[in-house]
Parts: C-alpha cells; sequence; structure tokens
C-alpha cells in the first residue's frame, strides 16, 4: 500500500546498501583513539564484521545498511535511483517479503518508488567513518 500511496519514496535495496561497508583497516582511527566511545563504535562494528563472517563474507566486512539509508535522507545525492513500479511479493515460499522492482521498458503499472541503483560508495564510507571520528572524540574534549 505504501508504494502506491501517492507519497514521495526513495527505496535504498540491500543490493545497494551492500556497497557501503568497513573492512578491519578502516576501523585503524578508532582503534588508535582507544576511549570509551571509540570502543563502544568498534564493538558494534566487529559484531556485524563476525555475523557477516558466519555468512560467508571474506574478509568479514560490516555493511553500513542503516547508515547509507539514513544518510541519504540528509544527501540524497549519495544515490542515483531510477523510478519504478514497487510491489512487495506477499505469497512467494522463497520471496515472501522481498521488494519486486518492475524494470521493464513498458511496465504494467505506472512507475511510482525511486529506487537507488547505485551509492556512491567511497564518498559515504568516507563521510560515515569522519562523524563516528567526530563522534567518539567529542567524549575527549568533554572531558578535557
Amino acid at each position: 500500500m505504501l508504494f502506491t500511496s501517492g507519497v514521495p519514496i526513495t527505496m535504498i535495496g540491500l543490493d545497494v546498501t551492500h556497497q557501503t561497508y568497513l573492512l578491519e583497516k578502516d576501523l585503524e582511527p578508532l582503534e588508535k583513539l582507544d576511549n570509551q566511545r571509540a570502543r563502544f563504535a568498534l564493538q558494534l562494528m566487529r559484531f556485524m564484521m563476525n555475523a557477516y563472517h558466519d555468512l560467508g563474507y571474506e574478509p568479514p566486512l560490516c555493511v553500513l545498511h542503516d547508515p547509507l539509508s539514513a544518510g541519504v535522507c540528509v544527501h540524497p545525492d549519495l544515490v542515483r535511483t531510477d523510478r519504478f513500479h514497487v510491489e512487495v511479493e506477499t505469497r512467494g515460499q522463497f520471496t515472501r517479503g522481498m521488494t519486486i522492482a518492475d524494470r521493464r521498458p513498458k511496465p504494467a503499472h505506472e512507475p511510482t518508488v525511486d529506487v537507488a541503483v547505485e551509492a556512491d560508495a567511497q564518498r559515504f564510507v568516507t563521510d560515515f567513518m569522519d562523524a563516528i571520528l567526530w563522534w567518539a572524540q567529542e567524549v575527549e574534549k568533554q572531558l578535557g
């Protein structure tokens, strides 16, 4: 119902959020800070890395699903979008709950959703880490 409601929607699917991730080497600046906030951020990121490693991802990575979606709210130009008709599969045995975008040149229904098809991954990952480092360093300023 939401996808056909007429409300402006930008959908950021897993295919696009998987373009934005951190590797172990990206965590080095947080390691160097070695304060409570940095350790907390590292704990969260490594939890994600371990979960993805358990799913077979090599090297382990921390995919930034929710951060990218939130980032697009502030900076819509972080993603390139195309307009599609989107439905949520409600009957499939293996696809129940998945979104289906009608990508045909002549879709059966009018396109109503801006669907992210590509992320400016390097820019987003850099901005994300800058924001996390700023947040982690703020504790130093408050205590200092």
